[in-house]
């Protein structure tokens, strides 16, 4: 601990500018490919994953809005 508190922490902004940088140059190709190398196959099933809940989630959304406006239409 006091090593990094004494050797490390004075370099902080050092350091964080630096990763910074890194990230900044980083491609869209480039980010796509890392997360594909570690996540690999699973990165198919996250995509259909989020395509079925967002499908779900909108299908459910759009039937309690037709269900108010019946209800509107029905009652007032």
């Amino acid at each position: 601990e006091n090593l990094l508190v004494n050797y490390v922490a004075p370099f902080g902004a050092q350091i964080s500018a630096y990763i910074s940088d890194v990230v900044a140059s980083w491609s869209a190709e480039k980010i796509t490919l890392a997360l594909e190398l570690q996540v690999g196959k699973d990165l198919q099933f996250i995509r259909i994953n989020g395509t079925v809940i967002g499908m779900v989630a909108g299908s459910a959304l759009f039937a309690l809005g037709e269900l108010l406006v019946i209800l509107q239409q029905t009652y007032f």
